[in-house]
């Protein structure tokens, strides 16, 4: 998953300043000196700005919106996406200042930039009281109505069409899935002492226990590198020495490896959306469930599961039909992100995007992408006439991609 994700709008746009600057401190991954300095400086002018607003001061405001804006122009430090995200944020800043201020014209040409730079909470632009002054204006309602028909997910995936269960799947593959005697598992298991970290519960808390352990023992990082060993042991020791860590797909492989040694059939699913623009995706994993006799999702980025409103646990499928449909899906109250406690409504938002379409390895094994892809591909579950952009097996049939393992 990309850092876009990490970053969640708060009650005032002028505070997402501060939450990009404290999610770089984090995740980005250039020269420490680099960012040190652009942290302190972006920390430096945020707390000036909040007291401005809070002085109404707009004047001095928007005098320290633009030396934001300056320094992701100028940083040679920081990512694209990261320049525009400060950007962005310094625009609706300063969309609020003009608006404040009775400055209508400026309020909306400083608005139409934030979106021009990647600005999409709709939502929050028309519940914004500091942006009361141009809510009836025609061209600031038209703006919020592109960015509800690009952003609003939900919506966008009700509109997907229907899976196709009728389809053949004859000559697509079989999903495999690496017994757990295969000596590659046999050590994982005995080297984390994996028996341990599930514990001697039953069968759902030790699915919980290692998702879990797995998501407090390697930090969730969107905007790191992917290290050249893609296996637990491998991704566990670059996460120790060299204090990082990894992204929601490392952090898939390496849970999916520990339930494959612990006997747990699972595999590790990218979920995607439906913008192929839209750099951002996330990876999760499904484990079988004997008990249930069912696929359950376990997010070790956030140790987040969906359940229905009885608490009962849910798969991919579930879930994604369930929101199609306008039922209730709710996260568990543990979710987090780094320990800070993920919003329920922004994660549901999310993976609405997100659970457009899959793709998932045919072979569920060890070190399934060192080197490279997975050796025997993938296969995509694409819904109604939606054509993804990739040359992997396609299936638009939900039986065969969400089958029961043999």
């Amino acid at each position: 998953m990309s850092l876009k994700a990490t970053i969640k709008t708060i009650h005032k746009m002028r505070k997402t300043i501060l939450t990009v600057i404290l999610s770089m401190s984090v995740i980005l991954c250039f020269a420490q000196d680099a960012k040190e300095q652009i942290v302190t400086a972006l920390q430096g002018q945020q707390e000036e700005l909040t007291k401005a607003f809070k002085d109404k001061d707009y004047r001095k405001g928007e005098r320290l919106c633009r030396p934001m804006i300056n320094m992701a122009d100028t940083s040679k430090a920081l990512s694209q996406w990261h320049k525009s995200a400060i950007k962005n944020n310094a625009y609706y800043n300063m969309a609020c200042i003009y608006s404040l201020n009775g400055q209508k014209e400026c309020a909306i040409n400083a608005f139409k930039n934030a979106v021009e730079l990647g600005y999409s909470n709709y939502k929050h632009a028309l519940a914004d009281p500091d942006l009361k002054n141009i809510h009836g204006e025609e061209i600031f309602r038209k703006m919020i109505r592109s960015l509800e028909e690009k952003y609003d997910y939900l919506s966008i995936l009700k509109k997907s069409g229907k899976y196709k269960g009728d389809e053949k799947t004859s000559e697509l593959p079989a999903f495999t899935y690496l017994a757990q005697d295969d000596p590659r598992l046999v050590n994982l298991r005995n080297t984390l002492n994996l028996d341990s970290i599930a514990g001697n519960g039953d069968e759902i808390s030790q699915i919980k226990n290692l998702c879990l352990w797995v998501h407090n023992t390697m930090r969730h990082d969107g905007g790191s590198m992917n290290p050249e060993g893609k296996n637990a042991l491998a991704l566990l020791e670059v996460c120790r020495e060299e204090n990082r860590g990894v992204n929601c797909r490392m952090l898939a492989t390496a849970l999916n490896e520990c339930y494959l040694a612990m006997g747990f059939k699972s595999r590790f699913v990218t979920c995607m959306p439906q913008d192929k623009n839209d750099q951002d995706c996330h990876v999760v994993n499904i484990v079988w469930s004997r008990t249930l006799g069912k696929w359950i999702m376990a997010d070790p980025s956030f140790y987040a599961f969906f359940t229905d409103k009885k608490g009962n646990l849910l798969g991919i499928d579930e879930a994604r039909a369930m929101l199609v449909e306008g039922k209730v899906v709710r996260l568990n109250p543990e979710a987090n992100w780094n320990g800070k406690k993920r919003d329920e409504a922004y994660h549901l938002d999310y993976m609405s995007k997100n659970f457009y379409w899959f793709s998932c390895p045919v072979a569920s094994t060890y070190d399934c992408e060192t080197g490279g892809m997975a050796e025997d591909g993938y296969v995509i579950l694409a819904p109604g006439d939606f054509k993804p952009w990739s040359n992997d097996y396609l299936t638009r049939n939900p039986d065969y991609f969400w089958a029961r393992p043999e």
